[in-house]
């Protein structure tokens, strides 16, 4: 941490121009979102109908960051949204015999899918690690099938709670892998971050700031926060302004899990603190969206969107799933390899 505190402030601590303009960081922004060219035609009845180019900058079900937001944080940190595409699968693929029991098993019927899953042994000498995930992916998809199974009842429809998807379908997701991986333990819905506080510490009076909440926070096996988990809104309908507020609040929480974890080791080297990452999903409807935030050589932080993933809801959905067990070992691969996670 000294080491870090000392480059720093040797080489990247400069007053911030109150003209964005007048900066000489040679760091490159990132584009703005291209504006679309729109056209209205007013009809015979005074209503208007408004055509725009093919590009649009939408994306549905995403974390969302106005452009304004991006501006007055890029002193700060860096936005770099959308995510990665992950059409090839890499992380699922790492694990060759998981990847073809995925598929093999997205190709059973549901009602012999939780037998044939449990009936299947692990070949001789398959790593440890992989086994793991394997088990992992068992327990995931035997809950789906319960789900996919469930007996429905004559009621009326209930409102779209937040948090019935999030307990339903988002938590068993994840308290399943780290059950099964041992990567992650968990706490769930309004989790205080610990290391919030202390970063909005006022050292005049020293006194914490305020404390914030988590739907969501997984930790490590040193019991430092690695992933903070936000559900924005439940299955069926997206509240905009709260997945903007949510998307700002999640940079915010994983800049200060990051800063603790620097507190945390003060003998640890620049170098080092520039291969620690820390985590964030964000739940929008039904997709997952995994970001990471790391240190930058200029002293600044950098925001990533890695992978998303949509939650399958019904039989029928179910190739989703290799997207989602893509997700998940993308941050199982992140946390065994050394080379990117050192403390």
């Amino acid at each position: 941490m000294d080491e870090l505190t000392c480059h720093m402030e040797s080489n990247h601590w400069q007053p911030i121009p109150a003209d964005a303009s007048d900066t000489t960081d040679t760091e490159e922004r990132p584009r703005k979102r291209p504006c679309e060219t729109t056209v209205s035609i007013a009809t015979s009845s005074n209503a208007i109908i408004t055509f725009s180019t093919a590009v649009y900058a939408y994306e549905p079900n995403m974390p969302k960051f106005p452009q304004e937001v991006i501006d007055t944080l890029w002193p700060i940190v860096s936005i770099n949204a959308p995510g990665t595409q992950q059409s090839s699968l890499n992380s699922l693929k790492t694990f060759k015999h998981v990847h073809g029991f995925v598929v093999a098993a997205l190709d059973q019927d549901l009602e012999g899918l939780p037998g044939w899953l449990w009936t299947h042994q692990a070949p001789h000498g398959l790593a440890a690690q992989e086994k793991k995930l394997l088990n992992a992916v068992k327990f995931i998809l035997t809950n789906f099938a319960d789900n996919c199974g469930a007996v429905s009842m004559n009621a009326p429809a209930v409102t779209d709670y937040e948090r019935t998807w999030w307990v339903r379908r988002v938590v068993p997701i994840f308290q399943t892998f780290g059950n099964q991986t041992g990567c992650l333990m968990f706490d769930w819905c309004e989790v205080e971050t610990k290391h919030h506080a202390f970063a909005q510490m006022d050292p005049k009076l020293w006194e914490k700031g305020q404390a914030r909440f988590a739907d969501g926070l997984g930790y490590d096996w040193y019991g430092e926060e690695r992933l903070i988990m936000e559900g924005s809104c439940g299955q069926h309908k997206e509240k905009v302004s709260k997945t903007v507020d949510d998307s700002v609040k999640q940079i915010s929480s994983m800049i200060a899990m990051l800063k603790g974890m620097a507190s945390s080791h003060r003998n640890a080297s620049f170098a080092t603190m520039l291969k620690t990452k820390v985590f964030g999903l964000q739940s929008i409807k039904t997709t997952l969206v995994l970001s990471e935030v790391q240190f930058t050589e200029q002293g600044k932080f950098t925001y990533n969107q890695l992978r998303t993933a949509e939650i399958p809801t019904s039989y029928m959905q179910r190739s989703k799933w290799l997207r989602v067990f893509e997700q998940l070992y993308y941050r199982s691969s992140s946390y065994w390899n050394r080379d990117t996670e050192v403390l």
